[in-house]
């Protein structure tokens, strides 16, 4: 048997002593990301888990109440890590 949970606080998890806001990114295709907010220590949700414009991604951060941590994985741009499939993996 499995359980279900979100991967975005899966990866905020990693960062749970940060003391502000954890903003957790995955890449989603079709020019959006997968995107969340949760408080520091607590992972309590600040903001749910959602698909945005790669576009608005930026004010989507500032809208954050401070301090915030930003962690993920784009697909593209300067933190870019490349598909396995574009590696050989299958």
């Amino acid at each position: 048997p499995g359980v279900g949970g979100s991967t975005l606080k899966a990866l905020a998890a990693n960062a749970s002593y940060f003391p502000g806001t954890i903003g957790p990114v995955l890449e989603a295709r079709r020019g959006e990301v997968y995107a969340a907010a949760y408080r520091g220590g607590s992972l309590e949700a600040v903001l749910e888990d959602q698909a945005i414009p790669k576009e608005k991604l930026e004010s989507w951060i500032e809208m954050l109440p401070g301090p915030r941590l930003g962690l993920g994985l784009l697909g593209s741009g300067p933190l870019s890590i490349p598909r396995a499939s574009s590696v050989g993996m299958r």
